[in-house]
């Protein structure tokens, strides 16, 4: 009876120690290590993001990719789709961004559907908040729709719910088939202070709008390495017959 006793206390002891023990020496590792562990994981980050961009250079090419039609760009992508390393062009004015891919991402949604930019009420953007991206998107829209930014809304749902990563292009569709289904546009939350950088874009500040006549949307998801996608969505003629 003893020993069993004994036996028990010793287990309890060493089980005891482990725990202490195991939670102090992964500490110390930790501490030990965590720069060169952090060193390694952005090293292994940057070959991967290097890959991505040489596969999109050896699709799309090295030169930027002008729209046609418009007004010549300030700036040019140094590498196409990255719409955050923008560069200026020596002797442009001002630092208005410009991205090329991203206008000529909306300008190709528009041709599949057969449409014009005047034909779209409303911009679901991807819009996530940096300042250089976000800058970057709504140049390219003024520079895609023109004289058409007037009555055009654009709002961003970001501000509510994070970054989705890959799944906010879907979000991106579902925000659009409300607007087209309800007249719900979306308010671009918590925007305090307008970057007059923005020009006359309507981003629907704070507080939604509701039974708008909506008949055609833009659903913008920009990414990296040139992974951008706008879909465009309308009405059918049943839906559109329905609106005043």
């Amino acid at each position: 009876m003893r020993l069993n006793s004994l036996a028990l206390r010793l287990f309890a002891t060493s089980a005891a120690w482990t725990l202490l023990a195991l939670p102090l020496a992964g500490y110390i590792i930790y501490a030990l290590y965590r720069d060169d562990v952090q060193l390694s994981f952005d090293a292994q980050l940057k070959k991967l993001l290097t890959q991505i961009t040489i596969d999109s250079m050896s699709t799309m090419g090295d030169e930027p990719v002008n729209p046609p039609n418009l007004y010549e760009p300030l700036f040019e992508v140094t590498q196409s789709g990255w719409y955050w390393q923008i560069r200026p062009i020596d002797g442009a004015p001002g630092r208005t961004l410009v991205s090329p891919s991203l206008a000529t991402a909306m300008l190709a949604a528009l041709e599949d559907a057969h449409l014009v930019p005047c034909d779209i009420d409303y911009i679901a953007a991807d819009a996530t908040g940096t300042r250089s991206g976000d800058l970057a998107e709504a140049r390219a829209i003024v520079q895609v729709f023109g004289p058409c930014v007037p009555r055009l809304a654009v709002s961003s749902t970001k501000a509510l719910h994070g970054h989705l990563v890959g799944a906010s292009g879907a979000l991106g569709v579902a925000v659009g088939i409300l607007a087209l289904i309800g007249g719900f546009l979306p308010a671009t939350s918590n925007l305090r202070e307008r970057d007059h950088r923005l020009g006359a874009l309507d981003f629907v500040p704070n507080v939604p709008r509701l039974a708008v006549p909506v008949r055609r949307v833009l659903c913008n998801a920009f990414s990296f390495g040139n992974a951008n996608a706008v879909l465009a969505l309308g009405r059918s003629e049943i839906g559109e017959a329905a609106l005043p």
